[in-house]
């Protein structure tokens, strides 16, 4: 008896360390596999649904090459991760796309790598206290069709936007018609040859990326707009005659659409060279909108309830409330653009006043996409913005608004009036002052920012004037510049039938002036405009400065970018694009920890079965 119960023990004992041994083994081996298991809220490790679509969709084969060589361990979870994407990418096209990973070990690899254009990193390794640099490879590149290859590197620095990266690569090369998206901006002269530079340069080379050949930088207003535009966006104008706004408006009214993102409050005259004297800088367009019935004031807008900021060091976090952070509930999350955009920030942006009884008259509806929290603050002025401590104690606090969208019929500024585009620079063009006779609202001036609300005409150009919108010439606050800049001008129209047999003669006057510009000049249209008082988002010197992409990262970028794309008719990609928006990144975990828990994972689960094992055989053998 006493033997055969020594059988049983051993046996036991036996099974269970045999049964640990295989629990192990499996363990390591599911350990080392691809395979992920995505348990965030919104499955920010799986594919999205319009990554599957388009990558379902694919026609042509395209070829994903990695080059993995001489990269520290540190990074290993990056490889995981680049390694698991492709390999869903390809069950979601269909084995369309195939990845594979360069032999890097020879030479040959090496020099594929320089023939695509594949460059070394130079990392740091730490050999005990000692800082080491080495070199090695962490790149991929995407072959398809005809288009030249396209190179990814430092992977680990492009992990959270590396689907949309990817996909929107795909998706832009397998199009048979791509967007075209222009962008109007300034430039300055550069002294090293080859194209000017301008503060948006790094902007623009991110709509290269995006559009590829659909991506036009050199656009200017000095000429008509050319056709086949779909979007065009004007950042940061200053100073445009009324020929340039009358462009841009015949652009709209022939069917184009406009991101407009005037920017009063910038970073010069904040905080550069024309800080000095605090006064905003004017765009040329606010007549122009204001007979659209919108308003960018001339001052800037704070959020005392969502601040953003920077770090003034490790410890504390400098709050600056005219860096408002736009949330989510600020956002209209009707809109595809903005239901898929994190929050953010701005920078010194102006507040955006809407004629809602002029919007009704015309037919058009205008939308306020965001606006900031009810602890928003709109100031008159821009003087000692530099400054980061205010408070919100006695200030008349409200939900500003800060993006519209208009949409439906305009009928032209100069309906009845000369051709801006066919005669010479006047006075008023000279000066750059914009359209002439067009004063803004003061800081006190009522506002008409929710639907119903009416604006009072207490101010010339808002509300005032005649029917569509131009000032009168006998109305308040003219300056003798402007009475002087009017006289130069024809006379205007007395009445309708008068002033449609004026616009003929002018028309014919103008011959072939008129015939040089184009098409004859359209008079009415549907538009469709997007209106915003920020542009310093998309300023290079703001983007690349460490204190601004630790609170925004590439979010205002890739807002203006999913707006044209949904403007321009495809909306695929903004839900992905929101994706790359969001960092992802976890907190990094010590060498240490990261050896304890892969110990855990191998051996704690299997001892916990095991235990649980010997606990049924004992109380079943003490039963």
């Amino acid at each position: 008896m006493q033997g055969r119960n020594f059988r049983i023990r051993s046996l036991s004992w036996l099974s269970s360390g045999l049964l640990l041994v295989v629990l192990v083994m499996l363990n390591g081996v599911l350990a080392r596999a691809g395979s992920r298991l995505d348990l965030t809220e919104e499955g920010l490790y799986t594919l999205t649904d319009g990554s599957r679509a388009i990558l379902g969709r694919l026609k042509d084969p395209v070829t994903v090459k990695v080059f993995w060589h001489d990269v520290p361990v540190r990074f290993d979870h990056t490889k995981r991760y680049v390694s698991a994407l492709l390999e869903e990418m390809s069950d979601a096209s269909n084995g369309k796309v195939k990845s594979t990973w360069v032999d890097m070990s020879e030479d040959s690899g090496q020099e594929e790598a320089s023939e695509l254009g594949v460059e070394p990193y130079v990392f740091t390794v730490m050999h005990g206290k000692e800082a080491r640099q080495a070199k090695g490879y962490m790149s991929l590149v995407i072959e398809m069709g005809e288009e030249p290859p396209r190179a990814f590197d430092v992977l680990f620095q492009l992990q959270d936007q590396l689907e949309y990266l990817i996909v929107a690569t795909v998706f832009q090369r397998s199009r048979t018609e791509l967007p075209v998206v222009g962008i109007v901006s300034n430039r300055t002269f550069n002294p090293f040859g080859g194209p000017q530079q301008g503060p948006f340069s790094d902007f623009e080379g991110m709509m290269q990326r995006t559009f590829g050949a659909g991506a036009r930088t050199d656009v200017s207003l000095d000429e008509a707009v050319a056709e086949g535009i779909d979007v065009l966006i004007l950042a940061r104008p200053r100073d445009l005659t009324e020929a340039q706004v009358a462009r841009f408006e015949q652009y709209l009214l022939a069917g184009g659409r406009g991101i407009v993102l005037e920017d009063p409050a910038d970073l010069e005259n904040v905080l550069g060279r024309d800080a000095m004297s605090a006064e905003p800088h004017p765009s040329g367009l606010e007549g122009w909108l204001g007979h659209l019935g919108v308003t960018v004031e001339r001052g800037a807008v704070a959020d005392f309830e969502f601040p953003s900021g920077f770090p003034r060091s490790q410890q504390e976090f400098l709050r600056y409330p005219y860096w408002p952070q736009v949330q989510r509930e600020g956002m209209d999350s009707e809109n595809p653009v903005m239901r898929n955009t994190p929050p953010m920030t701005l920078y010194w942006p102006a507040a955006i006043s809407v004629d809602a009884p002029r919007q009704a008259a015309a037919g058009r509806t205008v939308t306020v996409l965001a606006r900031t929290s009810g602890n928003g603050y709109r100031r008159g002025d821009i003087t000692g913005l530099g400054r980061a401590d205010e408070s919100p104690e006695g200030k008349l606090l409200e939900s500003v608004p800060l993006i519209v969208l208009v949409e439906g019929p305009l009928q032209s500024y100069w309906l009845g009036k000369p051709d801006p585009t066919a005669k010479a620079p006047d006075a008023a063009d000279a000066r750059g002052g914009g359209i002439p006779g067009f004063d803004l609202p003061g800081p006190d001036a009522p506002r008409g920012d929710e639907p119903g609300e009416p604006v009072e005409p207490d101010e010339p150009g808002e509300g005032s004037g005649s029917p569509d919108g131009a000032p009168a010439d006998d109305a308040p606050g003219k300056d003798a510049d402007e009475k002087k800049a009017d006289e130069k001008k024809p006379a205007e129209p007395e009445d309708e039938g008068d002033g449609d047999e004026d616009a003929d003669a002018t028309e014919e006057e103008s011959g072939d002036d008129e015939s040089a510009e184009g098409p004859p000049r359209l008079e009415t249209g549907a538009i469709r405009l997007l209106v915003m008082g920020d542009a310093d988002f998309l300023d290079g010197r703001l983007m690349n400065a460490w204190v601004t992409r630790y609170v925004n990262g590439n979010i205002g970028p890739g807002f203006v970018l999913g707006a044209a794309e949904w403007m321009s008719g495809s909306d695929e990609l903004l839900a992905l694009r929101a994706r790359a928006m969001n960092p992802r990144n976890l907190d990094e975990i010590e060498d240490s920890t990261q050896s304890l828990l892969k110990s855990l994972n191998l051996f704690l689960v299997p001892l916990l079965v095991i235990l649980a094992g010997l606990t049924m055989f004992f109380v079943r053998r003490m039963a």
